[in-house]
């Protein structure tokens, strides 16, 4: 598995740093709506680039597919979707990513 934090720590510090002069510059002025969609989808766009950096990697020069990521994903998103609760959706996505992982490496 590679190593995530690199990735996780420059994403944070990303984050922290566009708060942060968001608060500092803008205070007590209202910001413009471009700014504002900027930020409404900042957390968004790192959740999808964690995702899709466990569901997809690459080897050697070639890329991978982690299906029981994929299949865990997948099942997470579907149960959000149906039940708009998200912590039924992170156990569902979590018993069905170990599930395949058991199956596709046992059978």
């Amino acid at each position: 598995m590679d190593n995530n934090w690199p990735l996780i720590i420059g994403i944070a510090v990303i984050t922290y740093l566009s708060r942060i002069a968001g608060i500092e510059l803008m205070a007590k002025r209202p910001l413009p709506p471009k700014l504002q969609t900027f930020f409404r989808y900042v957390p968004i766009a790192m959740m999808a680039a964690l995702i899709a950096n466990q569901i997809v990697s690459s080897e050697v020069g070639r890329m991978s597919l982690s299906y029981p990521m994929l299949f865990g994903c997948i099942a997470c998103a579907v149960v959000l979707q149906l039940r708009k609760r998200f912590l039924l959706a992170v156990v569902a996505g979590v018993l069905v990513g170990m599930a395949a992982r058991y199956l596709l490496h046992h059978l």
